[in-house]
């Protein structure tokens, strides 16, 4: 039996070359990502900053762009500016989610529990978002 090459006493350059397919095909996928999540970045900002600076001239329309363009807008910088990333990291994972991954569990308590389907969404869901941002 041969004996694998090591360097630095430990890395063994027979098992990268065993996989370099799936290095490849990881390293081709995460250039992709980046190249996507950058453009839908960029364009998203571009969107905000351009309601930010929304400004219109005439009486009916100053009404629509502040409160309509400029606010949201506003809100939404100022609210991820404001938290740390880990804060954000724990609110979607722990309240956006489990929407995704399970959305058909609440379906299953409504039909077995007898309790109104909407009214069950809004108190189960909220309950689990608070409990989780009241640990943090």
């Amino acid at each position: 039996m041969e004996q694998p090459i090591l360097l630095f006493g430990w890395f063994r350059w027979d098992i990268l070359v065993e996989y370099k397919d799936l290095f490849w095909q990881g390293a081709w996928m995460t250039l992709r990502m980046t190249v996507v999540c950058v453009l839908l970045g960029a364009s998203w900002g571009l969107c905000l900053a351009l309601a930010r600076l929304a400004q219109a001239r005439h009486a009916p329309w100053t009404w629509a762009t502040r409160f309509l363009l400029r606010w949201p807008a506003t809100v939404y910088v100022s609210f991820f500016r404001g938290t740390p990333l880990f804060v954000q990291i724990l609110l979607i994972h722990f309240a956006v989610m489990p929407v995704f991954i399970h959305p058909k569990w609440i379906s299953r308590i409504c039909t077995n529990s007898g309790v109104p389907r909407k009214k069950l969404t809004y108190t189960v869901a909220g309950q689990r978002s608070r409990k989780r941002v009241a640990q943090v």
